[in-house]
């Protein structure tokens, strides 16, 4: 509602939360400051944007992407990703930094000529070895796992943890979590793999000739109002009635897959005792 002819106020659609106070702005001050926030440009053929409006370095989004181009033996192949951080920023950082390299490496191994299964699997594979390797890197700092934080002082672990800095990063980047969503377009540009982990989107549109579009969604949406996943989770936790409390997962989480939210993956101990 409007408090005053240059300022309004909104609950951004959450309801309960709210209400901000926001600023009218009229052209052309309007498209500015729209350009300015989405700092737009175009990478190996894409156009990009992404809204960062907090002021404060500290507070911005978590949001991040990723466009390259790979030439490859059979080509050039384009790679296209979003990733969704959520409870800080360290795994955003280092999904970002760290997956689409694996990925490359991935496909550059696959034997050519490929197939589209071949291709799938290289997705399917890589995103689940790049969590996997967090977990290894969450392990590696206490080899004796469960047994070993058991017997641990919470000084102890605490100074194991915070007192190494290459530690504290692998605990965060466990801690925090963010949803991956990766598109791949082949070099004949007539092929397109898409893989998600989350409740972001892919959408392919279509330009029907009409000045419209049509618009396809490509992937599928991983969180617990999704009666499939819900379903999933209920049967890989039988007889654990709050493995999903009001639409989150344990109460916690909204989304039902991403890679890093270690704290709904691991034994409990790891929660109360490393990462709490």
């Amino acid at each position: 509602m409007a408090t005053d002819d240059n300022f309004g106020e909104t609950d951004l659609g959450w309801g309960d939360y709210g209400p901000w106070r926001y600023r009218k702005l009229a052209e052309p001050e309007l498209t500015f400051a729209l350009t300015r926030e989405a700092n737009p440009k175009t990478i190996a053929g894409v156009d990009c944007v992404t809204f960062q409006p907090a002021p404060n370095g500290a507070q911005l989004n978590q949001d991040r992407y990723a466009v390259e181009d790979w030439a490859l033996a059979d080509g050039v192949w384009k790679f296209v990703a979003v990733f969704d951080g959520h409870a800080g920023h360290a795994t955003a950082n280092h999904v970002v930094s760290t997956l689409p390299g694996l990925l490359k490496s991935a496909l550059t191994a696959v034997q050519s000529p490929t197939t589209p299964s071949s291709i799938s699997d290289v997705l399917s594979s890589t995103i689940s070895a790049y969590d996997d390797g967090l977990t290894k890197e969450l392990f590696n700092i206490f080899p004796g796992g469960v047994d070993e934080i058991s017997k641990l002082s919470d000084e102890d672990i605490g100074r194991i943890v915070n007192g190494d800095a290459a530690n504290s990063a692998k605990v965060a980047r466990c801690m925090q979590g963010s949803t991956v969503l990766i598109s791949l377009l082949d070099p004949s540009k007539e092929n397109v793999w898409v893989a998600s982990l989350g409740d972001c989107q892919a959408a392919l549109g279509r330009n029907t000739g009409t000045n419209s579009w049509d618009v396809s969604i490509l992937s599928a949406d991983h969180n617990a109002q999704e009666e499939s996943e819900i379903q999933r989770i209920r049967n890989e936790h039988p007889g654990e009635e709050e493995c999903l409390l009001r639409n989150r997962v344990l109460g916690g989480i909204a989304v039902t897959r991403a890679v890093g939210d270690h704290l709904f993956k691991l034994d409990q101990a790891w929660t109360t005792r490393v990462f709490f």
